[in-house]
This record gives structure tokens, C-alpha cells and sequence, in this order.
């Protein structure tokens, strides 16, 4: 009952907190990139020692409220930005500015993002649709196709843009996989359309039609706040996208499939991504760290994934895991030894 309580709520007491914190200004703009790089990853850590909960809710009754938890949060998101643009747009200072701006980018990476990517895994169209209006007020929705057809058929493979081999600098993966992300989007949404007419290539790309939605939330931004808006606008953006690749990098670094004698790769194993086995993380992050078992069955619901017994486990949680892979060095001295292929 507790670990479900934590699920339904969490994402939004820690939104609601940084919102708290960013309406007093000053310092405290920073709010969100001090609970997301400080408060979460010590609680993570602490709570470990005392608390192991791994409750499988699988009851209709379950069910429907973890669904109607996560049905609510792009509504929210929605509202989140809105009030930190408009802090943002009557910052006093500089130094305010860019702290409001890094502190809605971890409220939209870090749980945005990650609602976004339980949407566009979901069956039901209108689901995915959720997912992708999420992604474009991080200004990322070819995510939506890339991830979905591109990463999950090549992951911990080199043709996998998203999954970072042994030894690849963290800030060299980040502008990799933003980019090689892009490119394999638009190749996938051109294999699908190759057999269509020239006219069917324009209107049904999905490519195209994000853009436009992007374009769309973007000229309205300028409308509504100018120059300075649009930079809180892609600021936040880019710091949500940031925070994303590095949990991409995290996920999957130095974890690789073999190939096997008639030159195909292996089938995609637990032992292939990084699960955290932490309670905090998975109860803040819609067991997000139950991850090799998403790689097994992408459409499982979040609420019904589990740990996997032979999946790789990182000796930490996801957010402890993402303030170490800033510090290369350190990063590779304690995963290294870890990883197993």
C-alpha cells in the first residue's frame, strides 16, 4: 500500500516542492537542481539501508489508479511550465533566471520525460499522443519513434546511438545520442513511408507533424513572452534532454550483445541494461529501474514490472548513478569492474 501511495504521488510532491522553492526566487531558483542532484539521490541512498519493498500491482483496483496518476501529470506538466515561465519572464537577475530555467528542466526530464516514455510504449493510441505532447515541451518528440523502433531493436549494439560502450566519455555520449537519435528517427519514419506516395510522404510524416507541433508551442512562447521566454522555452528543454541521455547512459554503458555465428546479434538478455534495485528510485520514478525487464516486454505497464534475478544491478540508485557519470573518472572506476558481457 505504501510503495503504491509513493507511485501515485511522488512525481508530484517533488514537482510541488521545487515549485515551492522557486516561488521565493533568489537561491532558491535552484531548487529543483538541489532535490534532483542532492535530496533525491541521499534519500535514495539512505533509505536502502532500512527499506526493501517490491510489490507487484497487478489488481484492477491498482491498475486504474496508477494509470489515472499518470493520466494527470502532462495536464500538470502543462501548468508547471506555465507558472515557472512566468517566475522565469519576472526574474530579477541573471543568476535567477538560470536557475528557474534548470529547475523546470529537471522536473521535465526527470519526471516528464519519464511519463512520456511510459505513454509511448502504451497500446492505445491516445496514450502515445499523451507521450508525445510531453515530448514537445521538452522540444523532443522524435524520441517518440527513435526510441521506440530504433533503441529497443538495437540496444548494446554499436548501431544503438543510446547505448554507451565501455569507456565512452559521458559528455561525448550526450552529443552523440542527441544527434545520431535524430538521424535514426528520420531513417525509421523513411523506411516506413518508402512505399507511399510523395504526397503520403509529406502529410503522414510523423517527423514533419512533430515539428509542427513544436513549431506551434514555440511561436506561442515568443507570442507570449519574447526573446527572453524562448530562452527559459529551449533552456529547460535542453537541460531535460541532457538529463535524459544521461540516464541513457547509465542505462546501458558497456553492456553489449554478441554476435552470434550466423553474424545476427544475441537476443536482447536482462544482463543488457542496468537495473537499480534502490527503493526510492523505482518508487519516484515509476520503476524506472526495473529496466531489463522493459527491454524484455516494452508494453508491460510500469506497475507490473519486476526485477529481474540474472539482470545487471548497479551497486547504486538511478539519480546517484547520473551525479557520478558527470565525473567520468569516477564513474568508470566503480561500473567498470561491474560490467559483464
Amino acid at each position: 500500500m505504501v510503495y503504491k501511495l509513493l507511485l501515485i504521488s511522488m512525481p508530484y510532491i517533488f514537482s510541488l516542492l521545487t515549485l515551492l522553492g522557486l516561488s521565493f526566487g533568489g537561491l532558491y531558483s535552484y531548487s529543483g537542481v538541489f532535490i534532483i542532484f542532492f535530496v533525491h539521490p541521499s534519500l535514495d541512498f539512505f533509505l536502502h539501508q532500512y527499506i526493501t519493498i517490491n510489490d507487484q500491482l497487478t489488481d484492477s483496483q491498482s491498475s486504474k489508479m496508477l494509470n489515472y496518476s499518470i493520466y494527470l501529470f502532462p495536464l500538470f506538466e502543462f501548468v508547471f511550465l506555465i507558472v515557472v515561465g512566468h517566475y522565469a519572464f519576472y526574474a530579477k537577475t541573471f543568476y535567477e533566471f538560470i536557475g528557474l530555467t534548470l529547475s523546470a528542466g529537471m522536473i521535465t526530464g526527470g519526471f516528464g520525460i519519464t511519463m512520456a516514455h511510459e505513454f509511448i510504449h502504451r497500446n492505445h493510441k491516445w496514450e502515445r499522443g499523451l507521450g508525445v505532447f510531453l515530448l514537445s515541451l521538452v522540444n523532443y518528440t522524435h524520441f517518440r519513434i527513435e526510441h521506440v523502433y530504433g533503441h529497443h531493436k538495437y540496444v548494446s549494439t554499436p548501431k544503438d546511438p543510446a547505448s554507451a560502450p565501455l569507456n565512452m566519455n559521458l559528455y561525448y555520449f550526450i552529443l552523440r545520442s542527441i544527434g545520431g537519435g535524430f538521424i535514426s528517427a528520420i531513417k525509421l519514419e523513411n523506411k516506413r513511408l518508402k512505399k507511399k506516395s510523395k504526397l503520403e510522404k509529406i502529410f503522414n510524416n510523423r517527423i514533419i507533424g512533430y515539428l509542427l507541433i513544436m513549431i506551434l508551442f514555440t511561436v506561442t512562447v515568443y507570442l507570449l513572452g519574447g526573446i527572453k521566454l524562448i530562452l527559459f522555452w529551449f533552456g529547460q528543454s535542453l537541460m531535460a534532454i541532457c538529463l535524459l541521455e544521461i540516464i541513457n547512459y547509465i542505462e546501458h554503458y558497456g553492456l553489449r550483445r554478441k554476435k552470434t555465428d550466423s553474424n545476427r546479434y544475441e537476443k536482447v538478455r536482462p544482463k543488457h541494461s542496468w537495473d537499480s534495485r534502490h527503493f526510492f528510485t523505482n518508487a519516484t520514478l515509476i520503476n524506472l529501474g526495473k529496466h531489463s525487464h522493459h527491454h524484455s516486454d516494452a508494453a508491460t505497464p510500469y506497475y507490473k514490472l519486476k526485477n529481474q534475478e540474472v539482470a545487471s544491478v548497479l551497486p547504486m540508485g538511478y539519480s546517484l548513478a547520473i551525479v557520478l557519470a558527470l565525473f567520468p573518472p569516477l564513474w568508470k572506476k566503480i561500473i567498470n569492474p561491474l560490467v559483464s558481457n
